[in-house]
């Protein structure tokens, strides 16, 4: 999911800020723990109630928080360094126009 929105929004100035992207991850990481919840109660949670169904939302929160916040973090700390590691692996084997990347790069 992460990874189809930043194919998406690749090429927008402000998809490369390290502040838009850490909240960016915040919000995927309680969406990937909101779906993979949805699987778990409907897989796992027997009897299958409203109240069970929130039951198993609210046991996840800080496991959702601490996958969101971790993400962030990431993302806030290494982004720039794993943005040039990608770029150099697409200049090393001819994907795509790199070297205009490169030179519009500002990192």
């Amino acid at each position: 999911m992460m990874g189809v929105t930043a194919g998406l929004i690749r090429n927008f100035k402000w998809a490369h800020n390290r502040y838009y992207l850490a909240a960016l991850g915040v919000v995927y990481g309680f969406l990937f723990g909101w779906i993979m919840d949805l699987w778990y109660a409907l897989v796992y949670v027997s009897p299958l109630t409203l109240k069970t169904f929130i039951a198993a939302y609210v046991a996840s929160f800080y496991f959702d928080l601490t996958h969101g916040i971790t993400t962030a973090v990431l993302l806030f700390l290494f982004y720039e360094s794993w943005y040039r590691i990608i770029t150099r692996f697409k200049y090393k084997y001819g994907l795509g126009d790199v070297q205009d990347q490169l030179d519009k790069s500002d990192f």
